[in-house]
């Protein structure tokens, strides 16, 4: 399964993601402070039934900060929820390692209707 490299403008601010598969979204957010790329197996994995996109979180791996002094989790779950917006995703599943996986359930708390589930490591 080839994974490609992407990034794309959320307001003032680049995000670097990967992309690999067909089908519905599942979005994978890695443990920090790590990037994408720590994600290529399980990746791989999603990506023979999903479009598995794997996103450097801000300030992580390629992406650019948030815009904040101290972003929080919730922070973090809205930069997902404006990255998806920007690449047309409407709803998603999403799998977090670590500060992935509370990103990943933060994202599910507030984002409700976006987020078919949220699985989770190290929560």
């Amino acid at each position: 399964m080839r994974i490609t490299r992407h990034f794309l403008t959320v307001g003032n601010r680049r995000v670097h993601y990967t992309r690999a598969g067909e089908g519905p979204a599942v979005c994978l957010l890695h443990a920090s402070p790590c990037s994408a790329k720590v994600l290529s197996l399980p990746q791989q994995v999603f990506a023979g039934h999903f479009t598995a996109l794997a996103f450097d979180t801000p300030g992580f791996g390629l992406s650019d900060l948030l815009p904040l002094e101290q972003p929080e989790i919730e922070d973090f779950a809205d930069g997902l929820a404006e990255a998806l917006t920007a690449l047309g995703v409407e709803q998603t599943a999403t799998y977090g390692r670590h500060t992935g996986a509370s990103i990943a359930v933060e994202f599910a708390r507030r984002h409700p209707a976006r987020c078919s589930m949220a699985l989770t490591a190290g929560f």
